[in-house]
């Protein structure tokens, strides 16, 4: 049993504080009763001075034990946000799934594995993210956001993003003309969703669906499950937004070749 005193001491502090906070931390205070008997706090008395302090810690810093008990407690956001929406932790909010939402820089909001409810942020797929042809993506821990693949990204001028041992690192352009030239002559967006780009191979610069280092009748192209190019042939071919592969027999002429879009370019073989 609590000693006189602490029930004097207690009753001292319910009687000065705000009636709205006591009852809030009436709610708290069942809470924290629940968890001592799942715990090994069952063995606590009520006479134990442990739980006198913990008792007037509740009343008179309810935010604070609030904040814990929502923070100790991620169960308690199942099924928070309404339709199509994930909970994200790092905000406290509900967004959109497959949307940006607060994700960063060519990233989206998608659900954890094995739980439909909470999301977390993860690159982009530009292109058939069911292994077709594909503009690769990466994520770059030091600014929390995603990067296109031999793009400058974060790197400082004259340097672009590459893969090394399977994390994303910065490397000097072994052609920076023809990288400078393929910037220049696209808008952002266009430069974003187009699936041909200048890469690096071996220490040499190739354009992707060129032949490049393949072999006669096949194309250098990269998928959304490698970071390594691959050579296909024209009838393994799955454009951005085609919804499918099928042949793409050249009949643009010559020095010319089928662009991504089903439209004609001029032969950029490197």
């Amino acid at each position: 049993m609590l000693s006189y005193t602490a029930i004097r001491n207690i009753a001292r502090v319910i009687a000065f504080y705000p009636l709205k906070s006591v009852l809030r931390s009436v709610h708290i205070f069942q809470q924290l009763v629940y968890l001592m008997m799942q715990s090994s706090l069952l063995k606590l008395v009520f006479g134990n001075i442990f739980t006198t302090i913990t008792l007037i810690g509740v009343l008179l810093f309810p935010n604070v034990f609030t904040y814990q008990f929502q923070n100790s407690a991620p169960e308690n956001k199942q099924g928070i946000c309404p339709g199509y929406r994930l909970y994200y932790n790092q905000t406290g909010k509900c967004y959109p799934s497959g949307r940006q939402g607060p994700c960063g820089n060519l990233m989206e909001l998608t659900f954890i594995p094995g739980n439909y409810e909470i999301g977390e942020c993860q690159c982009i797929t530009i292109g058939d993210p069911q292994g077709g042809w594909a503009r690769p993506t990466v994520y770059w821990p030091d600014t929390q956001q995603c990067y296109l693949l031999f793009d400058q990204g974060p790197c400082e001028e004259g340097q672009w993003i590459v893969m090394r041992r399977g994390s994303p690192t910065c490397e000097k352009i072994p052609c920076p003309s023809l990288y400078r030239n393929q910037a220049e002559s696209l808008t952002e967006w266009e430069r974003i969703l187009k699936l041909k780009f200048i890469f690096s191979c071996g220490g040499k610069c190739y354009s992707t669906l060129t032949q490049a280092t393949c072999c006669e009748g096949k194309l250098a192209v990269f998928t959304s499950d490698s970071f390594d190019p691959k050579c296909q042939s024209e009838d393994e071919r799955i454009r951005f937004g085609g919804g499918g592969g099928g042949s793409a027999d050249n009949s643009c002429g010559d020095n010319k070749e089928p662009d991504e879009f089903g439209g004609c370019e001029k032969n950029s073989n490197i």
